[in-house]
């Protein structure tokens, strides 16, 4: 046991997170309507504007038409008036200008059936079965756009762990493992440390409330707030250098390795974390 305590021995650390893309869009539906047809199919490299998807809304094409025609009577009721010119005038001139306004907005609405990409990537989106007849309101999230090119790893470090991020020598990333592909490790070209800490995580999935390992507050519905402040470690990750399949939202581990140390002196840190832990000092 003395011996184990002055050898040397490798140390390391893990820390939970969660795949992020280096660009990512959640796409919404603009306007009420009817799934129509999949212009994109999904998998496809997209660029910004690119529609993917259309819908249908025979009641808004209805009111287009109907608020046309009323601008239309509204002209007729204008030249009548420049015949007798007073108050009669003025009153009709502003509501040709409500028509005119109601029927930009109906137009922008009919224009908001055309989805279309907002940023550049990945178009991915379910499956045009699971689509067809659907009415989709307003705000639906209908698919999600990744930029597949670069990606990154957001790994959470808890305070008591922080010790090992700063005021030591540089830790060194080992790799990132995912859930349900441990057996790739995801090489790592780059970690970044952000010095403030943060009580958002970066994703919902990491928190308790989705079955993840980080404490969140109960009154918050959104599953990212944190009861106890931690630091994140940002990891540029190697897509190039591993067979495991990269998406945005995938959870898993960073691993770290540390500069060398006797046993005996890791035990006493594991030791005094685990005394920080359970009486919180």
């Amino acid at each position: 046991v003395g011996m184990l305590g002055v050898v040397p021995f490798p140390a390391s650390f893990t820390a939970p997170g969660v795949v992020q893309a280096g660009e990512y869009a959640v796409v919404y539906s603009g306007a009420d309507g009817e799934f129509a047809a999949l212009v994109t199919p999904s998998g496809q490299a997209v660029r910004a504007g690119d529609v993917v998807m259309r819908m249908e809304n025979g009641e808004l094409e209805a009111e287009v038409r109907a608020a046309r025609a009323e601008v239309d009577e509204v002209l007729a009721l204008e030249r009548s008036a420049l015949d007798t010119p007073g108050e009669g005038l003025a009153a009709v001139r502003e509501r040709l200008q409500a028509v005119r306004r109601r029927v930009a907005e109906l137009e922008r609405l009919r224009g908001e059936l055309e989805v279309r990409a907002p940023v550049g990537g990945t178009w991915v989106c379910p499956d045009p079965g699971d689509l067809s007849g659907r009415w989709l309101a307003r705000g639906t999230a209908v698919g999600e756009i990744a930029d597949a090119s670069d990606f990154r790893f957001t790994a959470v470090v808890r305070q008591e762990d922080a010790s090992t991020l700063f005021g030591g020598p540089e830790v060194r990333p080992a790799g990132v493992r995912l859930r349900g592909q441990s057996g790739a490790l995801v090489p790592v070209r780059r970690l970044t440390v952000v010095a403030a800490p943060q009580d958002r995580l970066p994703s919902a999935v990491l928190g308790w409330q989705a079955g993840g390992e980080i404490a969140v507050r109960g009154d918050d519905q959104s599953g990212t707030r944190t009861q106890e402040s931690f630091f994140e470690v940002r990891a540029d990750l190697d897509a190039a250098g591993t067979a495991a399949a990269l998406r945005h939202g995938r959870s898993g581990e960073l691993r770290c390795q540390l500069p060398w140390r006797p046993l005996l002196a890791q035990w006493w840190r594991v030791a005094r974390q685990l005394v920080q832990r359970r009486f919180q000092w």
